[in-house]
């Protein structure tokens, strides 16, 4: 938790503000003059994906008001979008991750020159070769000749090590 979370509660928010489970949006159930009128939708999407709300001169993410909506206490950890999308904030959408978790559901990164999660050139052996990082360690899949047979070992590593935050793209 935060230290700013800490004076946010769920009573406060539920007061203020009407979330939707299905469709993970927030609407102000007071008035706050005219650009912010009763039933208005809440928040700001930004350029980092999130969707954040002030609240009593504090910004929050709308997920993480969405868990203290639902649950009635501050997540302990991180709370991880199932599909990647910060900004899809369905109920069922959410659950709470440590950082080891989160990190497996994040997406291929940017200069990854594979096109393939957990997949590289290794230069020495002119191979293609697979990694995965459970619990801070890393781990070596195999070498391969082909990058599909080094993703299909990834993904398989992935669903061991990583179960339900499996994320093979």
């Amino acid at each position: 938790m935060k230290d700013y979370e800490r004076g946010l509660t769920a009573e406060r928010l539920r007061a203020l503000l009407h979330y939707c489970p299905e469709t993970g949006s927030f609407n102000w159930k007071v008035y706050g003059g005219s650009r912010r009128p009763i039933g208005s939708a809440a928040g700001e999407l930004k350029s980092s994906g999130y969707i954040l709300i002030g609240i009593d001169g504090q910004r929050y993410r709308a997920h993480r008001l969405a868990w203290l909506y639902m649950i009635g206490e501050w997540p302990r950890f991180q709370i991880d979008h199932r599909d990647n999308v910060r900004s899809n904030n369905r109920w069922l959408n959410l659950r709470p991750a440590d950082n080891a978790e989160n990190q497996a559901n994040s997406k291929r990164p940017k200069n990854n020159t594979s096109g393939f999660k957990g997949v590289f050139w290794n230069k020495q052996r002119q191979k293609w070769a697979a990694k995965i990082n459970p619990n801070r360690r890393q781990v070596h899949l195999g070498f391969f000749d082909d990058p599909k047979e080094a993703h299909a070992a990834y993904c398989r590593g992935a669903e061991e090590f990583f179960g339900e935050f499996a994320r093979a793209a």
